[in-house]
């Protein structure tokens, strides 16, 4: 099993310091990346400070492929979803059927589509 993390559990310490136990692959998709670099040079910190923090918590950024991209955002066609649930369809893309989603974000991730069963809520 694969761990996929949304943003938010990036801001967890707890959950963070839990992903070290579970000897699982944690993933960062591509836009998780973006949004924490984004959130790093924001405070004052690189980019470069960010994929240090990642290596040494053994956290492998993911690429996102076309067929990643179309998963579950080609469903989202109303734009005023689409404002609100694109970056959570495109970061769901990354999950396969035997991975975990961690999100603290639990119902945006439901309402696009991903499985119950394929999310732990932190």
């Amino acid at each position: 099993m694969r761990i996929i993390l949304d943003t938010s559990v990036l801001w967890n310490p707890t959950a963070v310091n839990l992903l070290a136990e579970t000897g699982d692959d944690v993933i960062i998709p591509t836009v998780v990346f973006a949004e924490r670099a984004r959130q790093f040079r924001k405070k004052g910190y690189s980019v470069r400070d960010l994929r240090i923090w990642l290596s040494a918590n053994q956290f492998e950024i993911e690429s996102m492929d076309s067929t990643m991209a179309v998963k579950y955002s080609s469903e989202i066609t109303d734009d005023t979803a689409w404002n609100k649930l694109s970056r959570d369809s495109l970061i769901a893309g990354h999950i396969s059927d035997d991975d975990q989603l961690w999100t603290s974000n639990l119902d945006d991730f439901i309402e696009i589509g991903v499985p119950p069963a394929n999310i732990f809520q932190v």
